[in-house]
């Protein structure tokens, strides 16, 4: 796909607004600064860009940055101007994992919390590790929404970018991988049933026990990714050139709509049914109390303690 240059990444901002703090809604909203996120919109296409943006530590999964994604979802389904969402990284890649020198830290003021939390709008639980707020937010977003992935993407950044968008664009320096075995942790985001739904049984527990990289194409072969584009600097204006002209140009997005709410609403009737997402977060309460995991974590600490942070592989 050739990407024309009047595609290119809107100017970004910090502010968005919060619309839930306590037992009250805020219909108009209230002003919140982002830290760990950027907001990027062009008004005249309707394309949206959310980058993950604390680069220096490789765009890590916290709880305070996933409560500025949920943030950045409510915002983007009230703004009308708003049409198709994509998601980025800023920096060398989309995310390295979780960050456990600060997976559990928040910021957040906890009226903030509350709110989304009473409207279902917020972390499923308070010890969320398995994302299960996230995964259904995600699934259940109104707009359309797009993943622009390039460099490495580990484990909870993979299932991220991979599993719950309507269409995933690649980088060719894009690569994956879940480690889940080598740190005694379960599957999560949704994993253990919509990466078998995707790419079948046999191809899903391959990738998620043997914790093997895995690049664009194979993103690509597997039916995980829409497009590979070859070069990093022309990913976003490939997927933001796609999103302004297959999709936001409509005056009427109704379609999508209804096609996505149908399609996403099935995954998560049954993922309800069979208590999918509540499993793995149950299954993660166990695997952080083991010896296998206390095991993973004293091995990073005596290897990256006193050198550098610790950035994880979730």
């Amino acid at each position: 796909m050739s990407v024309p240059t009047a595609h290119t990444v809107p100017p970004s901002s910090r502010v968005i607004k919060i619309y839930y703090r306590g037992d009250k809604e805020i219909p108009q909203g209230e002003s919140f600064t982002l830290k760990y996120t950027e907001w990027c919109l062009d008004e005249a296409s309707g394309v949206c860009v959310c980058f993950l943006s604390n680069p220096k530590k490789l765009n890590p999964f916290t709880f305070n940055m996933l409560w500025e994604v949920l943030f950045c979802i409510e915002h983007a389904e009230r703004d009308p101007r708003v049409k198709v969402l994509i998601w980025a990284g800023r920096g060398r890649c989309f995310s390295g994992g979780a960050d456990f020198t600060s997976l559990f830290a928040i910021d957040v003021h906890p009226e903030i919390i509350a709110g989304y939390t009473r409207v279902g709008k917020g972390m499923a639980r308070e010890m969320d590790v398995a994302l299960q707020g996230i995964t259904q937010r995600m699934l259940a977003f109104k707009k359309l929404s797009i993943s622009a992935v390039h460099g490495p993407c580990i484990g909870g950044g993979a299932n991220f970018s991979l599993l719950l968008h309507d269409f995933v664009f690649v980088a060719k320096s894009a690569k994956f991988r879940y480690p889940f075995a080598e740190l005694g942790i379960p599957a999560e985001v949704g994993s253990s049933f919509l990466l078998p739904y995707t790419v079948g049984l046999q191809r899903a527990k391959e990738l998620l026990m043997l914790g093997e990289f895995f690049g664009a194409d194979k993103a690509l072969q597997l039916g995980l990714a829409h497009e590979v584009v070859e070069k990093d600097e022309d990913l976003l204006p490939t997927a933001i050139a796609f999103a302004a002209t297959k999709l936001a140009h409509r005056k009427y997005m109704d379609s999508y709509a209804y096609t996505k709410a149908l399609v996403n609403g099935n995954l998560l009737a049954i993922m309800k049914a069979h208590r999918s997402l509540d499993k793995e977060n149950e299954a993660f309460d166990v695997a952080l109390k083991s010896e296998g995991f206390m095991a993973a974590m004293a091995a990073f600490k005596a290897k990256f303690g006193g050198k550098k942070k610790m950035q994880s592989k979730l």
